[in-house]
């Protein structure tokens, strides 16, 4: 896996499978905000719409 590591607090890394709960959460908690750059938010209203393979 791909991990680049920025800081001490930051890093930048591929997404995987495991990462579907916490990137929902996150676009949840911003979804107003995201949405007027985002088209794609509004398709997401549960954690499986941001799973992938």
């Amino acid at each position: 896996m791909f991990k680049h590591q920025i800081d001490n607090d930051t890093y930048l890394k591929l997404l995987t499978y495991e990462d579907s709960e916490d990137l929902f959460t996150l676009s949840d908690s911003s979804r107003i905000y995201l949405r007027e750059w985002l088209p794609w938010v509004d398709l997401t209203s549960k954690v499986d719409d941001s799973k992938f393979s």
